[in-house]
């Protein structure tokens, strides 16, 4: 590092660690440790890179740096600055992630996988062995369903080319404060389960707010490395043709569809969907995820709208939508229609909606 860029990595520990750190007399000090590990990092870029994603929280040093290195070599192969991205994956699953082509791998065939439960909507939770066989099927599962070269959790870090590399072995024997556990969403990898023990997180996490790793509440890391304690997943809706990426949050004891985010229904606008239409959408996928939200029985499983006995793929119904706002309406069959049109109810448990808790 140069001068210039040492100071700045400096400052940027100094504010990070300041929250961390109640005790002034030894800030300095772990500054100075962490300046003194940034410091042997023989690229600039690369240091610049994992102290801002460190600070931010996308990563976690230094499980994460194999990451970070490749984050950065993609960004310079494309000619872009790391540091205008919030983290590592972004830059990968933007410019590295190659269309996968092998079929992707169902996970009731891995022997190492053991279903734990199923919901109607879709999401699958399977518990995992802790073997070197249960890793090794763990990261091919990666490399159909998200390609070779995404790595998205330390502990089944993968070399490029499909294979584990020797530092994720330490890291999947160091979170280990529960069983682990992988979901996936209508058969596509969406989430994995796992968390350091307590004795072995790192002192800036141990603070007085700190949630103790149990099995109670779980954490979930998506295919972006964003930590919750809901599933998340980001993925093509059957049956649609605009080809339009779904990003959906799952409350991983129901099995409900907690969230249907804004900013994909925005994207909306290549169906060509008016403001009053897009709201009708986001009240119907609403309806179609949570069945006993409302008077409309509708259900979705699989990808698939469920009105009675008829069965269609939810695109297919977000295309008959476009022309038709009562679309919806016309599906239901007559004896499920009340007498009078009744305003359109949430469930009575709270649940997380488009960034606001509904009632």
């Amino acid at each position: 590092m140069t001068r210039n860029q040492e100071k700045e990595v400096r400052s940027k520990l100094t504010k990070w660690l300041a929250g961390k750190t109640p005790d002034r007399s030894i800030l300095e000090s772990r500054v100075s440790g962490w300046v003194d590990y940034f410091r042997d990092i023989p690229s600039p870029v690369t240091c610049l890179a994992a102290c801002s994603w460190l600070c931010s929280g996308a990563v976690v040093l230094p499980e994460d740096m194999p990451k970070v290195e490749q984050a950065v070599k993609v960004a310079r192969l494309n000619r872009v600055d790391p540091l205008r991205y919030g983290r590592p994956m972004d830059i990968i699953e933007t410019f590295a992630a190659a269309e996968v082509k092998e079929h992707p791998i169902d996970p009731d065939s891995v022997p190492t996988l053991h279903l734990n439960r199923k919901f109607d909507s879709g999401l699958a939770i399977y518990d995992v062995d802790e073997s070197q066989e249960s890793r090794e099927n763990m990261r091919r599962i990666i490399n159909t369903h998200f390609g070779k070269e995404s790595s998205p959790w330390c502990l089944l870090q993968g070399d490029g080319n499909g294979n584990l590399t020797e530092d994720s072995a330490a890291c999947w024997e160091r979170y280990s404060a529960y069983p682990k556990q992988v979901a996936f969403v209508c058969g596509r990898l969406a989430a994995f389960s796992a968390d350091m023990d307590i004795k072995d997180m790192p002192w800036w996490d141990l603070d007085e707010n700190a949630v103790i790793p149990s099995e109670e509440n779980r954490t979930w890391w998506d295919r972006m490395d964003d930590c919750s304690d809901t599933i998340v997943y980001a993925g093509k809706i059957k049956g649609d043709q605009t080809g339009i990426r779904v990003k959906m949050e799952f409350d991983a004891s129901t099995g409900i569809l907690r969230s249907f985010d804004d900013h994909t229904l925005s994207r909306l606008g290549r169906l060509g969907l008016s403001t009053e239409e897009t709201e009708t959408l986001r009240r119907t996928c609403d309806i179609m995820f949570l069945s006993q939200a409302g008077p409309i029985p509708l259900s979705c499983r699989g990808g698939d709208v469920f009105v009675g006995d008829r069965k269609m793929p939810l695109g297919q119904a977000m295309h008959e939508l476009k022309k038709n706002p009562k679309f919806i309406d016309s599906l239901v069959p007559a004896q499920h229609k009340p007498a009078g049109r009744q305003p359109f109810r949430y469930p009575d448990k709270p649940y997380k909606a488009h960034g606001q808790t509904i009632r």
